[in-house]
């Protein structure tokens, strides 16, 4: 296959997920506690080719050979956790964190050993008191 091709396809997979990350971010900027995703991204591979002796020719001011690339691909997407705008809700159990924390959520009542329990991690403060009969 074409070089040219190969550079193309694997780069424009690594947009693809750029965009998929991007739509992600935009589809929960009005989620209470959302922290958005960052892509990066590296190259795939480069190769460094030289030209033949007939290119030698005097006063030449270009480097001898040429790079040949072949795209870029996702390195990783991280987690931002910069603080957000903390709004007020005037609701006495919502609480607001700052920083780099997370609440802790359990979602199941331990076992009778302590053990046990469905954990959460969440930023959304929005909580409310229920009362079991």
């Amino acid at each position: 296959m074409n070089p040219s091709m190969i550079s193309a396809a694997v780069s424009m997979q690594a947009i693809q997920q750029k965009l998929d990350v991007i739509a992600h971010n935009v589809a929960n900027m009005n989620t209470t506690g959302f922290k958005r995703r960052e892509a990066s991204f590296q190259d795939v591979l480069t190769s460094v080719y030289r030209q033949p002796e007939g290119a030698r020719l005097p006063g030449r001011l270009t480097p001898q050979g040429y790079v040949q690339g072949w795209g870029a691909k996702l390195a990783g997407v991280g987690l931002v956790m910069e603080q957000g705008n903390l709004l007020p809700t005037y609701r006495p159990y919502d609480l607001a964190l700052e920083g780099e924390v997370l609440f802790e959520i359990r979602l199941s009542a331990p076992d009778e050993n302590g053990g046990g329990g469905e954990v959460r991690w969440t930023r959304d403060g929005s909580f409310q008191l229920f009362v079991q009969p």
